[in-house]
C-alpha cells in the first residue's frame, strides 16, 4: 500500500498473520508505531471515521468482494498539506493457484538478482519469531560479511533453536522453495534492486491455528557506506588542491561505447580532444569527462543505490578508476580511468 500527498510518497508492504502486523518499507522510509498502525485494514477504516468527523473532501472506494478500503481520497482546505491518498494494492488472503506461480518466478529473479549484486562487505541481523510469540523471540544470528569471508554469531535473545546455516541468503531462499512446496501460505519483501528477501510469513496450514512464523533480514550494506565515506574525502583533497592549470586522459570501457577524452585546464576554462570514434559528451549520457562531472557520476550512481568500487589518488584525490555497477538510470556498467594526469 502507499500513501501520498504534496511532496511525499511512501510505500510498503504490510502482512498480517495470526494477528501480528508486519510492515517492511518499500522506499528505505521508517514510521512510528502510530503510522504503521494506520496501515492495517481496521486502521484504514479508523482512517475512514476520523476524517468523516473532521470536514473536508473525503472520497472512499471499497473492495467489492471484502469490503477493505481500496483507495481513500482526502483534501482539506483548512489543514496545511491536508491532501492525501491511500491506496491498498496486491491484496491477497490465501495462496491460490496463480499467487504461488509469481511468488515462484519472484523467487527465480531474486535469486538471480543478488548473485549478481552481492556487495563484498555487508552484515545483516537474520531472525525467525513464531506470530504467537512475536518480533523480539525467537532465533536471531549476525550475520558479516568481509574480506571474502562470511561470520556468524547468535544474537544474545537468540534461542539458538536453529543453526547459523539456516541464516544464509541461499538458505532463506531455500526456506521459502520449500514453504511452497509444502503447500503453505508465504508472503514476502524482496528489495528491488539487490533481491534480498526482507520480510517473509509463512502459514504452515490455511486450516490449522498455530505454527505460523516469520522471518526477517534487518541489512546494511558495508560497502556502500565504506564508498560513500572513500568519495567524500576524495572530494575534500581534491577541493583543497585547488589546481588550476592541469591535464589527464580520462577513458571509459565497458558493457557500452568505449570512450576516451583527453581534457585540459587552464584556470577556469576546460579543452576537450575527443579520440577517434568517441562522440561529444552530451551524446552519452555516462560520459563525465571533467573530474568534477566523474564525481557526481560517482555520487549519483550511490544514491541509486549502486555498487562503485574507486581508487583515489592519494594526495591530490581525482579518481584514479572508477568501477561501476549501476542500480537506475545514471551510468553504464564499466570502468572508468583517469591516467597521464599532468600539473602544467
Amino acid at each position: 500500500m502507499g500513501p501520498s500527498g504534496v511532496g511525499w510518497n511512501w510505500r510498503y508492504r504490510v502482512t498480517s498473520l495470526d494477528g501480528l502486523v508486519q510492515a517492511q518499507s518499500l522506499d528505505g522510509f521508517s514510521q512510528s508505531d502510530v503510522g504503521l498502525a494506520n496501515m492495517t485494514v481496521d486502521g484504514l477504516f479508523e482512517t475512514v471515521r476520523q476524517r468523516l468527523s473532521a470536514g473536508g473532501d473525503l472520497r472512499v472506494t471499497f473492495d467489492p468482494d471484502l469490503g477493505y478500503p481500496a483507495e481513500i481520497t482526502y483534501a482539506n482546505t483548512s489543514v496545511s498539506d491536508g491532501d492525501s491518498t491511500e491506496t491498498m494494492t496486491s491484496f491477497a488472503s490465501e495462496a491460490d493457484a496463480a499467487t504461488v506461480a509469481h511468488l515462484r518466478d519472484v523467487l527465480r529473479s531474486a535469486r538471480l538478482a543478488w548473485k549478481r549484486w552481492e556487495p563484498t562487505a555487508y552484515e545483516y541481523v537474520w531472525r525467525r519469531f513464531e506470530a504467537a510469540t512475536g518480533p523480539t523471540s525467537g532465533t536471531a544470528w549476525r550475520v558479516v560479511r568481509a574480506g571474502g569471508r562470511s561470520s556468524t554469531e547468535a544474537d544474545p535473545v537468540s534461542d539458538g533453536a536453529l543453526p547459523a546455516d539456516s541464516a544464509s541468503v541461499a538458505s532463506t531462499f531455500d526456506a521459502v522453495e520449500a514453504a511452497l512446496d509444502a503447500g503453505a501460505w508465504v508472503d514476502l519483501t524482496i528489495d528491488p534492486v539487490s533481491g534480498l528477501p526482507l520480510l517473509i510469513a509463512v502459514d504452515p496450514s490455511a486450516t490449522t491455528i498455530g505454527g505460523e512464523y516469520w522471518i526477517r533480514l534487518t541489512f546494511r550494506d558495508t560497502q556502500h557506506a565504506v564508498a560513500i565515506d572513500a568519495l567524500q574525502a576524495a572530494m575534500d583533497r581534491w577541493a583543497a588542491a585547488r589546481l588550476r592549470h592541469f591535464s589527464y586522459t580520462w577513458r571509459y570501457r565497458g558493457d557500452l561505447d568505449p570512450l576516451t577524452y583527453g581534457v585540459t585546464w587552464d584556470g577556469d576554462r576546460s579543452a576537450l580532444k575527443r579520440s577517434p570514434g568517441t562522440p561529444i559528451p552530451e551524446a552519452r549520457d555516462y560520459a563525465a569527462p571533467r573530474i568534477d562531472d566523474t564525481f557526481r557520476l560517482i555520487q549519483q550512481v550511490l544514491s541509486q543505490g549502486g555498487h562503485v568500487t574507486a581508487a583515489y589518488d592519494p594526495v591530490l584525490g581525482y579518481p584514479v578508476r572508477v568501477e561501476l555497477d549501476p542500480a537506475g538510470d545514471v551510468g553504464a556498467r564499466g570502468t572508468i580511468s583517469i591516467q597521464d594526469f599532468v600539473i602544467r
